[in-house]
Parts: C-alpha cells; sequence; structure tokens
C-alpha cells in the first residue's frame, strides 16, 4: 500500500513541483504551445495503448507470447498515430492557431514511440504487485527529467526543454521496466493478443469519452482564445486536477475493493456508500471550497506574475470539485454491481454535453467558457446520480442530508475568507496572507460542522487519523 501510494503521490507531486517552476520560467505563449502539443499526444496515447494494458492487469490467465503479441500492437499502433499526427502536424497547427506547434510535436511524438514499449512491462509489474521498483521508477524518471527541463528552461530553449523532459521521462521509465525483465519477449502472432484486445477496446472507448468529456476544452481554448488563454486555464486546472486525483486516491480507490466484495449485498453496498459519502463530504468540502477562497493567493505564489489570471479558473473549479469528487463514486458503484455499461452512457452524455457547451461559448471570455463547462459537469452530476439512484437503490434525500452540513460548513469558511481578505492586504506578500486566511477558514469549518453534526465530523477524523479524536472536538460531538 505503501509503495502503490508513494507511485501515485510522489510522482504527481513531483511532477507538479516541475511544472510550477517551469511555468514561472517560460513565457505564457510558450507554455500554452507545449500545453496543445501535450492534448494532442494524450489522444495519441490513448490510441497507442488501446486498453491492453489494464486487459493485461485484470486477466485471468497470461503467458509470454500473449504478453509479447500485446507489445507488439502497441508498437504497431505507436507507429501509426505518430505518423499521422506528424503527416498532419501543419494541417493541425493551422486549425488550432498555434504557430509553432509542428516542431515541439514532433519532439514530443518520440515518447508516444518509447512509452509504447512500456505499456505492457508497466502492466505486469502492477498485476504482479511490485510497486515498489514502480514508485522508484516513477520518482527517478520524475526527478530527473524535471531538472533537465527546468535547466534547458533556464537557457532559454523555451516550450522545446519541456518537450525534452518529456522524451526523457518516457525513455527513463521504459529503461528502468525492462530493467526488472518482466518477461522474457519472444515470436507471437498478435492473434494471441484477441482476448486482450476485446476487453481492451471497451477501456479504450471509456478513456476516449472520459478525453472528450473532460480535456477536449484544451484544444477548444487553444482554437478559440490562442495559447496564451491555453497556458492560463492550464495554470489554474492543474491545481485543482492534483488535488482531485490525490483526494481521490484516499477515498474512491480505497472504497473500490470494498464496493465489490459487498456488491451481492445490496443493503450493505449502500450503508458502505453512505459511510463513504460522509467521509469524503467532510474532507472534500473544505479542501476544495478553501482552494477556490484561497485562488488569488495560491497562483500568485506557485506562478508569480506569470499567473496573474489563472485564479479566475481555480475558483469555479474548485467550488466544484468536492461535488465533482461525489460523482466519482457512481461510476465506482455501476462497476461494482456489473453495470459498466450505465456508467458509460453517463461518459457519453458528459462527452456530448462538453461538445455542446464549448460550442455555444465560441467567442466568449476565457473566464465564461471555463465556468460553462464546469456547471455542465456539476448539472450531469445530478443526472448521474440518478442512474446509480435507480441500478443501486440509495436514498437521494439520504445523500443529501449526509453532504448538507459539510457543504454548509464549506461555504461558510468561504464566506469568512472573502470577508476577511482585505484586511489583511496589509501583510504584503502572498503568503502570509494565504497562512492567515487559511487558518480563519479551517477555524469557521470546523466551528460550523460541529455545530451541525458534530458526531460525523468525529467519524470523519477518526477514520482519516485512525487515532483519537482531539478532546476539543470529542466533547462536542456528542
Amino acid at each position: 500500500m505503501f509503495w502503490s501510494a508513494l507511485r501515485h503521490w510522489g510522482v504527481r507531486l513531483g511532477s507538479v513541483a516541475v511544472f510550477f517552476a517551469l511555468a514561472r520560467i517560460l513565457p505564457k505563449e510558450q507554455l500554452g504551445l507545449f500545453s496543445a502539443a501535450i492534448a494532442v499526444i494524450a489522444i495519441a496515447e490513448i490510441f497507442a495503448e488501446n486498453g491492453l494494458g489494464e486487459a493485461v492487469v485484470q486477466a485471468k490467465e497470461i503467458d509470454d507470447e500473449i504478453l509479447s503479441a500485446a507489445a507488439l500492437f502497441n508498437v504497431g499502433f505507436s507507429i501509426i498515430v505518430a505518423a499521422a499526427c506528424l503527416i498532419f502536424s501543419a494541417q493541425l497547427e493551422t486549425f488550432l492557431g498555434a504557430p509553432g506547434l509542428t516542431p515541439i510535436l514532433s519532439v514530443a511524438l518520440v515518447a508516444v514511440l518509447i512509452n509504447a514499449l512500456s505499456y505492457i512491462p508497466q502492466s505486469v509489474l502492477r498485476r504482479n504487485g511490485d510497486f515498489r521498483w514502480l514508485a522508484m521508477r516513477g520518482l527517478i524518471a520524475t526527478l530527473v527529467s524535471g531538472a533537465v527541463g527546468v535547466g534547458l528552461a533556464l537557457l532559454g530553449f523555451g516550450a522545446m526543454s519541456m518537450a525534452a523532459q518529456l522524451v526523457l521521462f518516457a525513455l527513463i521509465n521504459a529503461v528502468m521496466v525492462w530493467w526488472r525483465r518482466p518477461w522474457t519477449p519472444r515470436p507471437a502472432s498478435p492473434a494471441r493478443a484477441l482476448p486482450l484486445v476485446r476487453f481492451g477496446s471497451k477501456v479504450f472507448a471509456s478513456r476516449m469519452l472520459d478525453y472528450v468529456g473532460g480535456r477536449s476544452i484544451e484544444l477548444f481554448i487553444v482554437a478559440a482564445l490562442g495559447p496564451a488563454a491555453l497556458a492560463l486555464y492550464i495554470m489554474g486546472s492543474r491545481i485543482y486536477a492534483v488535488l482531485m486525483q490525490l483526494i481521490s486516491a484516499v477515498t474512491i480507490d480505497v472504497s473500490m475493493p470494498h464496493f465489490s466484495r459487498l456488491a451481492d449485498d445490496r443493503p450493505a453496498l449502500v450503508e458502505a456508500l453512505y459511510k463513504s459519502f460522509e467521509l469524503t463530504s467532510a474532507l472534500a468540502f473544505p479542501i476544495f471550497v478553501m482552494l477556490g477562497a484561497l485562488a488569488p493567493e495560491i497562483t500568485d505564489i506557485a506562478f508569480g506574475r506569470n499567473g496573474h489570471g489563472s485564479e479566475a479558473i481555480l475558483l469555479p473549479l474548485s467550488l466544484l470539485g468536492a461535488f465533482r469528487l461525489l460523482q466519482y463514486y457512481n461510476g465506482t458503484l455501476l462497476n461494482a454491481v456489473g453495470r459498466p455499461g450505465v456508467a458509460m452512457v453517463v461518459q457519453g452524455m458528459k462527452a456530448i454535453a462538453s461538445v455542446i457547451v464549448l460550442s455555444a461559448t465560441y467567442g466568449r471570455s476565457l473566464q465564461t467558457i471555463v465556468l460553462a463547462f464546469s456547471i455542465s459537469h456539476a448539472v450531469l452530476g445530478m443526472v448521474s446520480f440518478a442512474f446509480g439512484r435507480r441500478e443501486v437503490g440509495y436514498s437521494l434525500a439520504r445523500l443529501l442530508k449526509i453532504v448538507t452540513p459539510f457543504a454548509l460548513s464549506a461555504f461558510l469558511m468561504f464566506g469568512a475568507i472573502w470577508a476577511l481578505r482585505p484586511y489583511v492586504g496589509t501583510l504584503g506578500h502572498s503568503l502570509p496572507r494565504l497562512v492567515v486566511l487559511g487558518a480563519i477558514g479551517g477555524a469557521v469549518y470546523l466551528a460550523s460542522a460541529m455545530l451541525f453534526n458534530g458526531p460525523a465530523l468525529r467519524r470523519a477524523i477518526v477514520s482519516v487519523g485512525g487515532r483519537r479524536v482531539p478532546a476539543w472536538i470529542k466533547g462536542t460531538a456528542n
């Protein structure tokens, strides 16, 4: 568990630190150009990996020939996808209105080819539970490539420094996963991988829908508003996205095995959902709402002058973050009860809604686009709860009763921070303002949550800490 957590947390936090450094060094236009290239690379990676890695992890039986055939599939698809991106890179640059994209994309595509060599061996190591080596691999690749990327940026290589970092990360990753010799490659017919392809096609479809629903906004922003606007969006959304991933690893990822074990006991499953909602609400609402309330200070500390304007992106994303996190439970539950097709329907609705909203907001300001995009996802979240209620049988009224005390406490905290911000302006630098406002906001949240539902707050603290609740909280939670 420790090495699995380190693999996720260490790499993400390390990559965020590198991103913060590069975002301070590079001009917004250069950062936006690379972000546009990454948005294209992300699609290429989905096609190149085509879900076979997850199929390897889930397969009941596997042998060296099947693994070799799957690896050949990945390499073959990566060559086709990279060649297509390279051939049409000039047209893509024109379509997105991003001059200078072609050379950056050409270098970044090398990472797609290298990564194709790593998909299957990484999955074998996951299947075998070798999380320690995977964690070491991720940390070493992140630190070394990050240092090189920052160094190249300081030397004036612009967006190309980030492309070089991407390629170096892929190379170190490939060398380290093959160092463990996860299996012995041997000649194999591609037909041997067909059972994996059938499972992987479902994973591929899910990932494509998720991309359209969640990341298509990046390509839309660069096409509609230019690379500098995309840079602001990436700076504002990156903090939110990483925090979402980290908290989901603590809450939802931990709940998934438990839900699966209870799939045949529907009353117990529903009760487990209520408990998970209580823990996640108590944890997520104060964190995300405080992130939004302190967005001006956080973005100034992270990005300096280069990030001016990104606070307007971080604010709406954060305020809806806790609701988005709760929505993820529906997909987990639907998979647990054997209804993944319903979860994919919800993903499809999200993808369609994203296309409609982005089309309707073309030509509007960046803040308007992000706000409309976020609200559409929140509305679809309500629809997903309706699907979950029908398939699983939980009570929406019970969920609302669980969430309301923590949501109300968090938004009282938000109001307190914004009301007091003018009075701490004399502190000068953003860091002391962040500390003072964060402390005040935290106190308001705890006091409010203790008042509205003290026992639930105590249970959440026990779940997270695993130890005794502080006496001053315990005394109010009777």
